[in-house]
């Protein structure tokens, strides 16, 4: 066939394809599953990160072998070892010295030996002791060298070696055989001991002196979860014989009491003269302790999917992930490590590892007291345990396997035991929405890398992240969870801990972790030249000498690259292999006049792009060995980094088969690209390439029409198939409606809801038809105007919402508060309202004086957005235009490129209102571009005519005015520094991506359809409901929380976010920003979908009335979701006595609003955990405070541009928390006595499978399906044994003579109010004598309790030591006697806030305190009021008058909670800050609240043993995601109206 009629068929098989794709577009389509590629890759090169890795098993085994052969000694399977033989107790890597390493990586030195570290317990020597050997090089051994004394200074003598497994077993027989058949009687009759009914847990350390070797061993039933499961019997064993027949009993322990032996112990049962606490037998699953889900799997929890596929990749122990680069291991005693931890091409750590995991035990039984664990003898690293899909890791996530040599000769592997996954972790890492200057919004989703172990040691388990953020932040995480310890409850146990089951006492403990971090920051690593076959046996050596570059990261410019993408290509000259020793051949590229010029590659790699850079002169001579005729650039897999090179250059060896590397030279003199090289896969022969270059297409390759013809055949293929595959498609995933409307009157939330816009309306115009005032607009109102300044819901008094909520009142009348600025008055002032009742307002009452015990003077008032602009018309007509020339010529003055930013407080003393206006570049991210003026002008008079200039102040020096400053210049008495004119779009400060999209992030969806519910502003989500609202001033809040049913908390708010600046500019010196004054609530901004919060989260409108008289509405300024946080809420593995694994997936609900104020953005986030813990959190990202950089101003901060100084200031946040901590509903469980009839409403929150007991008639229903109970019933009389359940959220009867019933009459309890105390509970180091060895002591944690009793002990200072558990306590108690109890933990990092000696300190003295409890009064609602920002010199509300020493025990309580940190601006916080670290907060967690964890009711727990098929769906409902999750998420489009969200209604 010519070519004339493959060009023929080759045009029909072109338009076959056309029709085709025609087709395919217009019929239905199949969405196409997501592409999920292997991040797990070989490394075909034996990369540099090998020198990190674990042994493999075939290592392991040839050390063994090694050691047995060359040792002289008969060593024996430590499997079976008794403590009289030699064993080898484990091996592992051995890593090399690091600057023999780093010589390696960096291209000055040889790869270092592949080495072994074997550590041999030598029991049958002379001298018993410890060795440890390197053992190399591998892998094929031909050393060892004993580095014991080297490393520890001496010999390790034998008895400070770990127990080895076998040494337990032969315990245990030792136990078995020896100890326990000595007291018959009272093993059978009091332990109803049966050979196997027993499980033992020991001890460490083995007694009080070096040398000792005598471990107590507690003794519990032996059923699942064993651990909480004592009986009271403890065996103090003397095993430090190495002759296992010399095995002793000195001490055992029963009861409280001790003796010699058992044998005695037996005697004293016998005769009677022994206490016996019979423990009454639990069965096999544990009872209580069985971590088997008590609910039923029901709708699937969120999961997280990678739609394009995974963004890292994995290759050996290598991980890439965007600019992050790093090898990890496993080591047997201290676990995950890492190594050669590089951000953008830039190594910033050599290693970060795990070292130790410690903890210390109090309690009044000898084991407990005794014990202090240290987890890295027992094996941190041996003891990782298998990872559960799905629950311990993302179901999608990537699962490596272990492999170790520990207590056995044979390598061992733990399946799965490390995890890799990309998390989306539903925040921003940084965002900022522009609502000053130019409207724009810039953010970014925050996901991040996650290196996940899981190490089981005994009852514990550590959940150990390594998470890796695109900020270039690394954050190293322990999560304990696990079964708790405990010993035997007798006598003054309640010192030690709390009872936690019947014959159970949970002792107290400590843990530390400790961590190795070896940074090593500003160290760039240099490059060499990789051979073909580097490190690969058998491929010979290179020859070359090592490459002479430096790296460096430089910022990419992609245009140019894209540019020479266009160029049209030829075929370069193929190059035959050189011999060897010789210079690579040239791949063609030279400079037109034939110099040596200075080349400068771009290089792009997977999304990355960089440059090398070198002179021609420097050439670089390529070599190699081995068959391949291509040199290998040794390209750090970043692949980021500056290479002195010639222009004859040639890139061969690539990252993968799906890897592009486009490398285009160009000499640096700009004149543009002259060539491009690209390369595809790993092949030979690379030198063999297409060239793109700027010369027209040369002469066809009879070829290639052939060569075509073959793929539009081969395409038409796939066409065909798909076109056939079509009309199968996966479902939708189940989207129910979210947001419910509820009519009528019939929701109790609403007394809680924000006012509607019909509702702020009304109450407008009663406000202007009744006060006969001229009310202006504020929007357009001068400070000698009157104004209604905010209206917003009146919350009723606490008591009153109480008996409504509780079915004993009525609904509280529906009222508004407005704030109005009454300037037009002989008196100006500002005046507070109270209107209803709402939606028909018929009265009004002035509640100004009974809330601030007077009037509040005018000068108090927030600016109004009107006032700012008005004295922006100030400056601009006024101010500026007596210095015309000075702002023309230096700041180049236009009228429109300077934005202005205000100072506050505004002056010195009460009465002033003189502000300093800051100067900055009118561009987009503007805070950050100071122009070194600023000035000070006094707006105080309520005649702006009046305002004037008080002072100016320009690059460090003062000036009376304008005027004096133009005087100065055109005299050239300045110093002027000019400021380079910033682009419109802030060029650096832009927050404009600087790379284009491409793999998108992971997403989050809903496989079943939304957990949760939202009724109008009523929230419920598995066992919790809430109601929420959003204050003008305060932002969100939260009313009536319940968990079971049960009111946890009556109100949870946030109260303010203050800053205190510091700078040597007059505006930032003097800034202390409390930003409740301008309006957390009316600044909180609209969300972007998929970056504020989750693509598929539900969004909510809010409606406000501020300066303004219309109601406006903040689109989607509420989020809610569900997020599954990619980890276990509660896990453990079994690897004693029994097998099997349990299980939750911490998925929680988060509700979130997002306040920008000023340049800064405040995540606020409520948490709602299945525990029934809430957390409140706020994350802090938005622009840096910046001032002009000049003098010493790097005493107050860091420069971060050309003439910006980052600023430091502080952050303060603070919350109310009112818990109610026992109050229960009294409309749905138990109620305070005082009898009364009154109505059940429908049920909100119900789950079916757990307990609420509550009186109904003379029974008692538990909301089980199977309980009995008596009821008086509204439309009939009495029916007994009629069974009880939840229907729909209301409570359903069912018997042979009822139908549904909506409504109950019960004869029940009124309600009353919730008194509450304060405890403090911490520990404490007591010295005592050891009860079996008196002339031994021991220090013994135990329990520290105290009832803070007066407000002023429940103050804590900001820098004062506080309990760390400190909770509300009922006076109601749990199963086991405990007072009920709601625990405070702050997360924070605050510094002081401002010197108690300060004049404005008593405005924020809630910064004092950390935590501050104190009677809950309807007249001190607040902690701080919007009126101090502008008077804090004479605060309207000042905290510190709260806490005057009235008693709280037993009283309805109020927690203000304080959290902060500070922040010292640095150069990563250009353009903007991000959310990382940038978190502080609280959590609310139940203590002695409940008699067992709530979440064992969840219906996602997991549960399965080692007899169970784990990929059963009815024994592991994880294991059915493959088909119960195989829906395509149904994303709503993306819509945005932040930029229309100040449209009037």
């Amino acid at each position: 066939m010519n070519v004339r009629t493959a060009l023929v068929l080759l045009a029909l098989a072109l338009a076959t394809i056309f029709a085709l794709v025609c087709v395919l577009l217009t019929r239905g389509r199949a969405p196409a599953a997501c592409p999920h590629r292997s991040p797990v890759q070989g490394d075909p090169d034996g990369g540099q990160s090998l020198v990190f890795a674990d042994l493999t098993p075939a290592e392991l085994a040839q050390v063994v072998r090694y050691l047995q052969g060359h040792l002289g000694l008969r060593l024996v399977d430590a499997a079976h070892a008794k403590p009289s033989d030699n064993c080898i107790a484990s091996v592992e890597l051995q890593v090399p010295a690091k600057a023999e390493v780093l010589r390696f990586l960096d291209g000055a030195g040889a790869r270092p030996p592949r080495e072994a570290l074997a550590v041999l317990y030598f029991g049958d020597q002379p001298d018993p002791n410890i060795t440890e050997y390197v053992v190399g090089p591998l892998p094929t051994p031909a050393y060892h060298r004993d580095v014991t004394v080297r490393r520890y200074g001496g010999t390790v003598p034998y008895h400070r070696r770990p127990t080895l497994a076998a040494e337990y077993r032969q315990l245990a027989a030792f136990l078995k055989g020896q100890v326990f058949p000595a007291a018959p009687s009272f093993m059978h009759t009091v332990m109803e001991y049966d050979g196997g009914s027993l499980a033992a847990l020991t001890a460490a350390p083995r007694g009080f002196q070096s040398g000792d070797r005598k471990s107590w061993f507690a003794l519990f039933q032996n059923v699942s979860g064993f651990f909480v499961h004592p009986v009271g019997l403890e065996v103090l064993v003397d095993h430090s014989s190495l002759d296992i027949s010399r095995w002793a009993v000195s001490r055992v322990f029963y009861n409280g009491q001790y003796y010699r032996d058992m044998v005695q112990l037996e005697s004293a049962y016998v005769q009677g003269r022994i206490s016996v606490e019979k423990v009454r037998r639990a069965p096999r699953d544990g009872d209580f302790s069985s971590m088997k889900p008590r609910a039923p799997s029901a709708t699937l929890f969120p999961l997280q999917y990678e739609p394009q596929g995974p963004r890292y990749s994995i290759r050996n122990n290598h991980v890439l992930y965007q600019a992050w680069s790093f090898a990890f291991g496993m080591s047997v005693s201290t676990g995950l490590r890492l190594f050669d931890i590089r951000h953008k091409g830039e190594r910033v750590a050599y290693e970060i590892s795990i070292q130790e995991a410690m903890s210390v035990y109090g309690s009044n039984c000898p084991g407990g007291m005794s014990t202090r664990y240290m987890d890295g003898s027992f094996g941190i690293g041996r003891y990782t345990s298998p990872l559960v899909r799905g629950v311990d890791c993302p179901y999608l996530a990537t699962y490596l396997d272990v492999h170790f040599l520990a207590h056995s000769q044979v390598p061992q592997v733990s399946k799965g035991a490390i995890c890799i996954f990309e998390q989306n972790l539903g925040s921003p890492l940084r965002r900022h929405y522009s609502n000053l200057q130019s409207l724009y919004y810039g953010g970014m989703v925050n996901s991040a890398l996650v290196l996940r172990s899981i190490a089981t040691v005994g009852n514990y388990d550590y959940v150990w992240d390594f998470i890796f953020y695109q900020n270039g932040a690394i954050e190293g995480k322990a999560q304990a969870t696990g079964y708790p310890s405990s010993s035997f409850f007798y006598g003054d146990g309640l010192r030690y801990g709390n009872r936690v089951w019947e014959h159970t006492l949970g002792t107290i403990h400590t843990h530390f972790i400790n961590y190795k971090v070896d940074l090593d920051v500003g160290v760039i690593p240099v490059y060499r030249t990789a051979c073909c076959g580097d490190g690969v046996e058998g491929s010979g050596n290179c020859l070359g000498a090592p490459c002479p570059g430096q790296g460096k990261y430089e910022d990419p410019e992609p245009r140019l690259l894209q540019n020479a993408l266009g160029k049209s290509c030829v075929k370069a000259q193929s190059h035959s292999p050189a011999r060897e020793g010789s210079p690579l051949p040239a791949a063609g590229l030279h400079n037109s006049n034939g110099a040596s010029p200075t080349w400068t590659a771009w290089i792009l790699i997977r999304g990355w792009c960089g440059t090398y850079r070198g002179k021609g002169s420097s050439l670089l001579t390529l070599q190699w060995g081995g068959p391949d005729p291509c040199s290998l650039l040794s390209i750090m897999r970043s692949g980021i980094w500056e290479f002195p090179a010639s222009g004859h250059f040639c890139l061969g060896q690539l990252l993968s088969e799906d890897d592009v590397l486009w490398n285009a030279f160009t000499p640096t003199d700009g004149k543009g690209i002259k060539s491009l090289v690209r390369s595809r896969g790993t092949h030979s022969g690379c030198c063999s390439q297409t060239l793109c270059t700027g010369s027209a297409l040369g002469e066809m390759n009879p070829k290639l029409p052939y060569v075509l013809l073959v793929g539009a055949a081969v395409v038409i293929f796939a066409l065909s198939c798909a076109l056939l595959s079509r009309g199968r498609r996966s479902p939708s995933c189940e989207s129910q409606p979210r947001t419910e409307e509820e009519m009528g009157s019939t929701s109790q939330s609403l007394v809680f809801a924000d006012l509607t816009p019909a509702e702020l309306a009304q109450v407008v115009r009663y406000l202007q038809g009744h006060l006969g005032l001229r009310l202006v607009d504020a929007a357009h109102a001068k400070p000698s105007d009157n104004c209604i300044a905010s209206v917003e819901l009146q919350v009723p008094a606490k008591a009153e919402v109480l008996r409504f909520l509780d079915g004993a009142g009525a609904r509280p009348p529906r009222e508004a508060l407005a704030v109005l600025y009454f300037g037009d008055q002989p008196d100006p002032n500002i005046t507070e309202y109270v209107v209803g009742p709402l939606p028909t307002p018929a009265y009004h009452r002035d509640v100004t004086v009974r809330r601030y015990r007077g009037k509040v003077p005018y000068h108090r008032r927030p600016m109004l957005a009107s006032e700012y602009e008005q004295v922006g018309a100030f400056l601009k007509t006024v101010a500026f235009a007596a210095a015309p020339t000075f702002l023309k010529e230096v700041l180049e003055y236009d009228s429109t490129n300077v934005a202005f930013q205000s100072a506050a407080p505004h002056g010195f003393q009460s009465g002033d209102r003189k502000s300093w206006f800051s100067l900055f570049q009118n561009v987009s991210g503007f805070f950050v571009h100071p122009v070194g003026l600023e000035v000070l002008v006094d707006h105080s008079s309520l005649d702006i005519s009046r305002w004037a200039v008080s002072r100016v102040f320009y690059n460090g020096q003062y000036y009376r005015d304008m005027v004096q400053l133009e005087s100065a210049y055109v005299q050239g008495r300045i110093s002027v520094e000019k400021v380079r004119r910033a682009p419109r779009d802030g060029g650096f400060s832009s927050m404009k991506p600087r790379a284009p999209s491409a793999a998108l992030f992971p997403l989050q969806y809903e496989p079943q359809g939304p957990r949760y519910s939202i009724r109008n502003n009523h929230v419920l989500y598995q066992a919790w409901s809430f109601a929420f609202g959003m204050s003008v001033s305060t932002g969100l809040r939260l009313f009536d929380i319940r968990h079971k049913g049960e009111r946890v908390a009556y109100e949870i708010s946030i109260q303010e976010a203050m800053s205190v600046y510091g700078s040597n500019c007059p505006g930032g010196m003097s800034t202390r920003y409390m930003d409740g004054s301008f309006g957390i609530g009316r600044y909180t901004s609209p969300l972007v979908r998929g970056v504020d919060c989750p693509y598929s989260a539900t969004y909510i409108d809010t409606h406000s009335l501020s300066e303004t008289l219309r109601p406006s509405k903040r689109k989607a300024s509420l989020c809610i979701f569900e997020q599954n946080l990619g980890s276990p809420l509660r896990r453990h593995y079994s690897n004693l006595q029994s097998l099997y694994y349990g299980g939750l997936v911490n998925s929680a609900l988060v509700l979130r609003s997002i306040a920008t104020v000023g340049s800064h953005d405040y995540v606020w986030d409520f948490i709602f955990y299945q525990n029934g813990a809430i957390e409140g959190k706020v994350q802090a990202t938005g622009y840096p405070s910046s001032s002009f950089l000049h003098g010493d101003g790097l005493r107050y901060g860091n420069r971060v541009w050309d003439h910006t100084l980052g600023t430091i200031r502080t952050h303060f946040i603070n919350y109310k928390v009112d818990l109610d901590v026992g109050g229960r509903s009294g409309s749905l469980l138990s109620f305070v006595p005082s009898p009364s009839t009154f109505r059940l409403p429908n049920l909100d929150v119900f789950d079916p499978y757990a307990d609420y007991p509550f009186h109904v008639g003379r029974g008692l229903c538990s909301h089980r399906a199977a309980s009995l109970l008596s009821l008086e019933q509204q439309s009939y009389s009495h029916t007994a044994r009629d069974k009880c359940r939840q229907h729909h959220g209301a409570l359903e009867l069912q018997s042979s003579n009822c139908r549904h019933v909506q409504e109950l009459v019960l004869r029940g309890w009124g309600a009353g109010g919730v008194k509450n105390s304060l405890v403090a509970h911490d520990m404490a180091f007591e010295v005592v004598r050891a009860p079996w060895n008196p002339e031994q002591q021991i220090e013994r944690p135990r329990l520290t309790k105290k009832v803070l009793d007066t407000e002023d002990q429940a103050a804590f200072r900001l820098q004062a030591k506080m309990p760390r558990y400190i909770y509300f306590a009922a006076n109601s108690k749990n199963k086991w006697g405990h007072q009920r109890g709601y625990r405070i933990q702050v997360t924070s990092s605050a510094g002081d806030h401002v010197p108690e000696g300060s004049s404005m300190e008593r405005a924020i003295s809630w910064a004092r305190y950390q935590l501050a409890v104190t009677r809950r009064k309807e007249e001190e609602p607040t902690s701080t009021s919007i009126y101090n920002q502008n008077d804090p010199w004479t605060p309207t509300v000042a905290f510190a008058d709260f806490i005057n020493n009235e008693t709280i025990t037993n009283e309805d309580l109020v927690a203000w909670i304080t959290a902060g940190f500070l922040h010292i601006p640095h150069s990563e916080d250009i353009p903007n800050t991000v959310t990382v670290g940038n978190s502080v907060g609280f959590l609310l967690r139940p203590y002695n609240y409940y008699d067992l964890d709530p979440s064992i009711y969840s219906h996602d727990g997991v549960f399965f043993t080692s007899e169970q098929d784990v990929t059963a769906c009815e024994v592991n409902p994880v294991a059915c995601l493959p088909q119960t999750a195989s829906c395509l998420p149904n994303f709503p489009p993306f819509t945005y109206d932040g930029f229309r969200n100040m449209s009037r209604l």
